[in-house]
């Protein structure tokens, strides 16, 4: 019985987020990828079908492939 509780909490703070929003985030300007910052204190993603935040999966063996990880619009927040 304990079991299924673990498995059942588990997975449900698994699929909350998804494993890229643990890596250094990117929004993209132009032709070029900027660090994004922290969600909610440096930036937000207003909910839209479009690419927020990108990420790099492979940083050695691939530093230009970056690749969305959040959906939105990015707005910079302003302190």
């Amino acid at each position: 019985m304990s079991l299924v509780i673990v498995l059942a909490v588990g997975g449900a703070f698994a699929s909350s987020d998804p494993p890229c929003v643990y890596s250094q985030q990117y929004y993209r300007m132009g032709f070029s990828y900027l660090p994004a910052g922290q969600l909610g204190l440096h930036y937000a993603c207003i909910l839209c079908p479009f690419a927020c935040t990108y990420y790099l999966p492979d940083p050695v063996l691939q530093p230009d492939n970056y690749v969305p990880c959040r959906q939105g619009i990015y707005i910079p927040i302003n302190l």
